[in-house]
């Protein structure tokens, strides 16, 4: 493959780029229909049968019972190494709309809902003997029911908190997700996530990930402020009203601000972000790309699709390049809901692929469409695995598919890793 300088170099012919990413649409293959091939998704499939279709590999994996995070795949399907991967933590923040100083230290954080182990009165025996005892507690929902009742109150209540000279302070951003920095100059980023992964798991212990005073002050600060955050949350009013209590903060991913390539110094051309994710629009932010707002873009499967496909179309007037991220059907997997994801992506396909086919000039522009990773609904959690990717503009040979999804685009005999897609649609302009 080529090198970004050789990247940059192709961006001299004139075609727009449209990059429409699905986050979470593709599933592993079984005996079901996987929820592309269950759902209607016609006017894509047109464009598929019609243009080069294939499979992208996701290896990307932080913790292998994970599977890949959203926020690794994103930044390779935009033609990022690996390597320079600056970390979901700060990524999350810049989301949020903070601008974290040099050395503080963030993390992605979720209210979550955990209950008391039976017999835990009997307490850990934490690694770290600085850190304070503490209960031992088990997930029932990551994301506490994905109710929005009451957070804004429960996130005032635990806005800033100083343990043993750290402050730690969190900052909500969108429905269940938020972020808490760490500020001391005495601290690291290197410690561990108290976020197990999955439901019916016990919390983690923060670790710390090196051998230094400062990892082993920042784990036992946040262990504690984790400790003070659940007895405060757990007796909070406003838990009182809600099927899920919001009564733990889950922490994961400590990264640190770093210095990132621009995306037009990367690929040369001028990038626009359309997404209501807190990572990817921190991503964008990182890159320098613009970011278009519009209202009512939720992150969930009743997002305001009419506009995002609309606002693309239009920033596509000024910009080289504009990326569509669209999350519903990642959360439908997370939930479980197989009909309500095969049905969001039939959406997706009349709203957004549509609007495409009706207002595009094919002789002008490319489009792409890929998920960033698989997300099982049968099991709610991230895989690794290789999902459909798509380009078409007018002229390209077909590679014979019969449609846009899993089957279909290996019947193809195509196969790339997701960090080459980029380049490949480049190919294309």
């Amino acid at each position: 493959m080529c090198a970004s300088s050789n990247r940059a170099m192709e961006t001299k012919k004139s075609k727009k780029i449209l990059l429409v990413i699905l986050d979470g649409a593709g599933e592993p293959v079984g005996q079901q229909k996987t929820s592309l091939e269950a759902a209607d998704m016609s006017l894509l499939n047109w464009m598929a049968m019609r243009g080069h279709t294939g499979l992208l590999d996701n290896q990307l994996f932080e913790r292998a019972d994970l599977g890949p995070d959203s926020g690794t795949s994103t930044w390779a399907l935009l033609g990022y190494p690996k390597e320079d991967y600056p970390g979901r933590g700060w990524l999350e923040a810049l989301g949020a709309g903070l601008q974290p100083k040099d050395g503080e230290v963030c993390m992605r954080a979720n209210f979550a809902t955990v209950e008391e182990v039976s017999g835990s009165d009997l307490q850990i025996v934490p690694m770290n003997p600085k850190t304070a005892p503490h209960l031992r507690l088990k997930v029932v929902d990551r994301r506490a029911g994905r109710e929005t009742q009451g957070l804004h109150e429960l996130a005032a209540s635990i806005e800033k908190k100083n343990i043993d000279g750290v402050w730690v302070r969190f900052h909500r951003s969108l429905a269940h997700r938020g972020v808490a920095t760490i500020s001391n100059s005495e601290i690291s980023a290197q410690v561990s996530d108290s976020d197990p992964g999955a439901a019916s798991n016990d919390v983690l212990e923060v670790k710390p990930l090196a051998n230094d005073d400062r990892s082993v002050r920042t784990a036992s600060a946040l262990n504690k402020w984790s400790l003070d955050v659940y007895n405060q949350l757990k007796s909070n009013p406003e838990n009182k009203h809600r099927t899920f209590p919001a009564n733990y903060v889950l922490l994961r991913g400590a990264s640190v601000p770093r210095t990132v390539k621009s995306f037009r110094e990367l690929n040369g051309m001028r990038a626009a972000c359309i997404s209501a994710s807190p990572v990817v629009k921190g991503i964008a932010k990182a890159a320098e790309m613009d970011m278009v707002n519009i209202a009512g873009i939720t992150g969930d499967p009743r997002t305001n699709l009419r506009d995002k496909a609309l606002q693309a179309l239009e920033a596509l007037k000024s910009h080289d390049i504009v990326v569509l991220h669209i999350l519903g059907a990642d959360v439908a997997s997370h939930d479980r809901n197989r009909r309500e994801k095969a049905g969001f992506l039939t959406k997706v396909d009349k709203e957004v692929f549509g609007r495409i086919r009706e207002y595009s000039d094919f002789k002008k522009l490319v489009v792409a469409v890929t998920s960033d990773h698989c997300t099982d609904p049968s099991t709610g959690m991230h895989v690794s695995g290789s999902f459909p990717y798509m380009i078409y503009t007018e002229g390209i040979q077909s590679t014979k598919s019969t449609g846009f999804n899993e089957r279909s685009a290996a019947a193809t005999g195509i196969k790339n890793d997701i960090g080459d897609l980029m380049e490949l649609i480049l190919q294309f302009r």
